[in-house]
């Protein structure tokens, strides 16, 4: 009941053996795109941003998704997050996750950032949002961090409201296989 819909050039050795289960690809091997019928199958579809647009190209459009998730919102171009926002059916459920105060998008043209285009629509969101109509969930709590390192961007970035959770086996290089240190070193 889910589809990985991959782009139909993807090369099929690029994509994880425990993802192809879940692909559709011709007999000659190179993804398919499935028509719309096929499509509507499936429960729950993964794709890309920019891979979602095949979904319009089937005629999908106005969408018929009750729910759209894109992960890593922050990183993604104001227009790639607006490809699967443009399949949710009206009054469905747009979940933008990731941190705008991380990674942004990467914008290199001029031109884009005089338009605005070098801030993600998660941002542009979170920034227009009033606290008493806010939907924004922080996350406080982290557990891939040296403390050393949350320090630094908790006090920069955060306001001192980040919490370390980390386990010292996490970030202690000394317990990892394989490592180690020595004062010959």
């Amino acid at each position: 009941q889910m589809l990985r819909l991959n782009a139909a050039m993807r090369n099929v050795e690029d994509v994880p053996q425990t993802v192809r289960p879940f692909t559709l690809r011709a007999a000659t091997g190179e993804y398919v795109i499935p028509a719309l019928d096929e499509l509507k199958r499936f429960k729950v579809i993964v794709s890309t941003c920019s891979t979602s647009g095949y979904l319009a190209s089937r005629g999908s459009l106005p969408g018929w998704f009750t729910h759209v998730f894109i992960d890593e919102a922050a990183q993604a171009l104001e227009p790639e997050a607006l490809i699967p926002a443009s399949v949710l059916e009206p009054g469905g459920l747009l979940v933008l996750a990731g941190d705008h105060h991380q990674l942004g998008p990467i914008v290199r043209s001029p031109a884009a950032v005089k338009y605005g285009l070098d801030v993600s629509l998660m941002e542009r969101v979170v920034q227009r949002l009033t606290p008493e109509h806010s939907r924004v969930f922080t996350l406080r709590t982290t557990y891939r961090a040296h403390p050393s390192i949350l320090k630094l961007y908790n006090e920069t970035v955060y306001a001192g409201t980040l919490l370390c959770a980390s386990p010292p086996r996490s970030y202690d290089m000394l317990s990892w296989p394989g490592c180690s240190v020595d004062s010959e070193g």
